[in-house]
């Protein structure tokens, strides 16, 4: 069978070279600027390509002579069989691009085996595409001038989804990496959200990793470190094994997913079709036999405010040797299982210098312990955190983001999921039906949460308020996601916001939300208060933001302009932070002064306000 791996440094050649019949474990050697020979020593190919192009026998290897720089971009193919690049009379492979190998198709493993020298002060990343990946003793990082080389095992998910439904394995032997990475770099918020639906295996045989001394220990984290899993969910089995290196940052096993925006929510739709793609449910067995580890943290998972889930398999750890900084957590608070399962998170370790958090057995013993509060929040684009503030991000100032900087803060200890999806809404005429959506699986059956929050229904008004039978189907949906979130059986509290101020162009979809949702939205909440006070809990943001929209506090954005009524600002969202806060701990749920009036007047001349 033949198999694809490639060399990708800003842009992927079209060209696809011709493969050649050869033996296996063929040598052939590659000198840069030499006249194209038989590839033999005394006759080298001059271009690596036409060297991957000829290799195709199983152990081929590529010997390098001398400096080999790759600086023009192009698209290797290789043959089948396993491969080894490596150098000879001081062979070095000079880099100033990324590179990336294609999307494994086949399981073999490719070996590097040649030291890499950086040009300049950038970082350059290198992708495993899914591919057996080995560093191999020879291999090292030379850099220079300060460049750093980052490492992501699955592919750059801009244009692929990312899904890897095959076994694969890394291994490193030598090498410095800034950022090291089992799965997929998701590079921006819109790019896909991908998959590892296959066993991971990962040996870290030594290396440096990370770079001391920058890293956030705040929950809305935004910093690339080591994974297992890169940007990618963990939906199956995977390996940690470490025995050396120096780690100069945490080690994460589910890595940090970073912003979902809603393109990306929308595109992953085979991620969102099965179980199989966007459930944690694998076993996860993490062993340190030695190692230097400097980053104070060992987690099963890397929260923030983005699209934050729980881990239902086995989390076992065992640790018998390595070197740890004081008060090193090794983590196990995201692991939780389905109700009814067995699955557990276990321990079994000596080092003086750990300290475990959350696990149910430690050494053989049941550990008793109590759970962070956890809070999804559900929602259109205000929940996502869009906003036109050119200084806003949605990972640091949406909403739900602010409420969890707030509680930190104040001193609370909150896990937060944003499942929020730009123009998602509760009716299929909604741009984006929000039980199509990947964040409506993840946040309804992956979440686990205490406390839901939902704010979204504005999208809704047009086909709410246009037929009768669109108010009806809008207030069905909405009682119907309120009451699977109220269901679930961690759930202690579900607050059910009102639609706040909007004013836009369409003043017939600002009179339907007025007139049409936050009524149905009332009635619902309402209703639900009934049958249990408790859980069901209104919270009027359109009066408790009312002031603040008259104002235009709400949507004055950093820079001192107007952009839109309808989106708040950086600011904006700041307010809206606080008042969620408030409404979870301090039981703050409408404004104090009433702002209804008895006599309502209209006149075309008139605002939204009255």
């Amino acid at each position: 069978m033949k198999k694809f791996f490639g060399i990708i440094l800003t842009v992927v050649l079209a060209c696809v070279l011709t493969f050649a019949a050869f033996s296996a474990e063929d040598t052939v050697y590659v000198k840069s600027g030499a006249k194209d020979g038989n590839g033999t020593y005394s006759a080298p190919y001059g271009n690596l390509g036409t060297a991957l192009s000829k290799v195709t026998g199983d152990g081929a290897k590529i010997v390098i002579l001398g400096d080999y720089a790759i600086t023009s971009a192009y698209h290797f193919n290789e043959g089948a069989g396993n491969v080894t690049i490596s150098g000879s009379e001081g062979g070095n492979i000079i880099l100033s691009q990324n590179i990336a190998f294609s999307e494994s198709k086949n399981s073999n493993t490719i070996t590097i085996d040649i030291p890499f020298t950086l040009v300049g002060d950038s970082t350059y990343i290198l992708f495993g595409g899914f591919n057996n990946i080995v560093f191999g003793n020879n291999f090292s990082v030379n850099a220079p001038d300060g460049a750093k080389l980052d490492f992501y095992g699955g592919i750059r998910s801009n244009n692929s989804p990312g899904i890897c439904e095959s076994p694969y394995s890394i291994t490193v032997n030598a090498g410095t990496f800034n950022v090291f990475a089992g799965g997929n770099l998701r590079a921006s918020s819109s790019y896909y959200f991908g998959s590892i639906a296959a066993p991971v295996s990962i040996t870290i045989n030594g290396g440096t990793f990370g770079t001391a001394g920058n890293f956030s220990t705040s929950n809305n984290k935004d910093y690339d470190t080591f994974s297992v899993s890169g940007m990618s969910i963990l939906a199956d089995d995977a390996t940690l094994v470490i025995n050396g290196g120096t780690f100069n940052t945490p080690i994460y096993v589910q890595g940090r997913t970073f912003t979902i925006a809603a393109a990306a929510c929308e595109k992953s739709s085979k991620v969102a079709s099965d179980r199989k793609y966007y459930a944690i449910d694998g076993d996860i067995d993490v062993t340190i036999n030695g190692g230097t580890f400097n980053g104070g943290m060992i987690g099963a998972y890397y929260t923030q405010a983005a699209y934050t889930t729980v881990m239902r398999g086995n989390f076992n750890v065992n640790i018998k040797g390595g070197t740890f900084i004081k008060g090193t957590k090794v983590d196990a608070t995201q692991v939780k299982a389905y109700e009814g399962s067995n699955a557990k998170a276990t321990i079994i370790y000596s080092e003086n210098n750990i300290t475990p958090v959350r696990f149910d057995v430690m050494n053989g013993e049941v550990n008793t312990y109590k759970d962070p509060l956890r809070v999804s929040f559900i929602g259109a684009s205000i929940t996502e955190g869009y906003t036109p503030d050119t200084d806003a991000t949605r990972l640091w100032d949406s909403f739900p983001a602010v409420f969890l900087k707030i509680a930190e803060d104040a001193g609370y200890e909150v896990i937060v999921g944003n499942f929020g999806v730009g123009s998602g809404g509760y009716l299929p005429s909604t741009t984006r039906y929000y039980y199509d959506m990947l964040a409506w699986a993840m946040a309804s059956e992956e979440s686990a949460p205490d406390y839901v929050f939902f704010q979204m229904g504005t999208n809704d008004a047009n086909g709410a308020g246009g037929t009768y039978g669109g108010q009806l189907l809008f207030e069905k949906n909405y009682k119907d996601m309120v009451t699977t979130m109220g269901e679930l059986p961690d759930t202690d509290k579900v607050f059910m916001t009102r639609s706040f101020f909007r004013s836009t162009s369409t003043i017939k979809a600002d009179l339907r939300s007025a007139a049409v949702v936050r009524p149905i939205q009332d009635a619902v909440a309402d209703d639900l208060a009934k049958t249990d006070a408790d859980k069901y809990v209104p919270v009027d943001l359109f009066g408790l933001t009312y002031d603040a929209a008259k104002d235009d506090s709400l949507f004055l954005t950093s820079y001192g302009k107007i952009h839109e009524r309808l989106h708040p600002s950086k600011g904006g969202y700041a307010i809206l932070g606080l008042h969620c806060f408030n409404a979870a701990f301090n039981r703050i749920y409408a404004p104090e002064k009433d702002y209804f009036m008895n006599d309502i007047y209209i006149s075309p001349n008139g605002s939204m306000f009255g």
